[in-house]
């Protein structure tokens, strides 16, 4: 498959700069997606696709089947896209494909964390858009250094545990302040006051 799209074209399509489609381009050409080629004036000429599943899934195009089964123990990239198109109803763009692409590029984040962004915002009812899925990621980067879907679990288990430090520490605090009574001292006291307003009741 060969494109004649310009670079303007790209550009528009994937709602990036010129600069930042170009960028692209030479990530995609070092990771063996696509090649590309330059005219004279520097513009983009000709752009190859190595294959189809390639640019879909953002994995590199490798004969060698059992190597790549090897360096890729989890489900493979097309498989998560699958799978987040199922939590958000909606086809994934491509600028949004290379929007996720680009991150995983600059921070190692893998497509295990990013699934795990997009399960956790529609936890929460919140936009499942790929900039914001991304913001999810960066945050869990700066405020918690979690870089994999380990270091999630780590910190959720490590989170709610400090949740039940808290509401037990509260619960004891309530508990030296009051006298908690069993269900048989509740119905005796129960009992008291009735006699009690009774016999209030009985001098009038």
């Amino acid at each position: 498959y060969k494109s004649e799209l310009t670079m303007e074209c790209i550009a528009k399509e994937l709602r990036f700069s010129e600069v930042q489609v170009m960028n692209a381009l030479k990530y995609w050409k070092n990771n063996e997606l696509l090649d590309f080629s330059l005219d004279e004036n520097g513009k983009v000429e000709r752009i190859e696709f190595v294959n189809n599943f390639a640019l879909y899934a953002g994995g590199i195009y490798d004969n060698n089947v059992e190597e790549k089964e090897k360096e890729k123990p989890l489900i493979d990239n097309k498989e998560y896209y699958n799978k987040i198109e199922q939590i958000t109803g909606l086809t994934l763009k491509p600028h949004e494909i290379s929007e996720i692409m680009a991150h995983i590029e600059e921070t190692g984040h893998g497509m295990d964390l990013v699934y795990k962004a997009y399960e956790y915002a529609n936890s929460t009812g919140k936009s499942m858009s790929a900039k914001y899925i991304i913001g999810i990621l960066r945050a869990w980067k700066r405020d918690n250094n979690i870089l994999t879907v380990e270091d999630l679990q780590n910190y959720f288990e490590n989170k709610d545990k400090n949740k039940i430090k808290r509401y037990s520490k509260n619960t004891k605090k309530y508990i030296e302040k009051e006298h908690i009574l069993t269900d048989d001292e509740k119905i005796e006291k129960l009992k008291n006051n009735n006699s009690a307003t009774s016999e209030l009741l009985d001098r009038y």
